[in-house]
């Protein structure tokens, strides 16, 4: 599976700081727990494979499914059954699971405060989530370059 779709869609890979970077440990639960949403979303989805490592290569999801970032975000509970971004999930139980460091869950608080804004954006489909999905994905990821590296 595509490891940068994988880490994008497991935006909590997203939040941590700009000077460390997860450790292999942290990364690896994350993929591992994302890859079941990615999956299962991929199969409702008509997702193939195929379609996660184009848009690995291109690094664009323009060709992916809204809906399907929708259905991970839904699944992670990062959206809420309002169609909603709901950062308190990322700075709370997630940030918890995932991460060990201090300072990485204040950058993750960071970046799930800036991400809040796209549930001011204007969509149509409303409690569906996919447009705001997107956009949520747009978010985390122009913090990716903080996923480079590993301690």
């Amino acid at each position: 599976m595509a490891k940068f779709l994988v880490l994008c869609l497991g935006v909590l890979a997203a939040a941590i700081s700009s000077t460390k970077a997860l450790t292999s440990e942290e990364l690896l639960k994350i993929e591992a727990d994302m890859l079941v949403y990615v999956k299962d979303c991929a199969d409702k989805f008509s997702v193939s494979d195929d379609d996660l490592k184009e848009a690995k290569e291109k690094e664009n999801v323009d060709n992916i499914s809204p809906c399907f970032l929708a259905c991970v975000f839904k699944n992670a509970n990062l959206i809420n059954d309002k169609g909603l971004y709901d950062p308190e999930v990322v700075t709370g139980k997630l940030s918890d699971k995932y991460l060990s460091n201090d300072e990485d869950k204040a950058k993750m608080a960071e970046i799930a405060k800036d991400c809040t804004k796209v549930n001011d954006e204007s969509v149509s489909d409303g409690a569906e989530g996919c447009e705001r999905a997107k956009h949520l994905l747009v978010c985390f990821a122009k913090h990716k370059n903080a996923l480079k590296g590993g301690r």
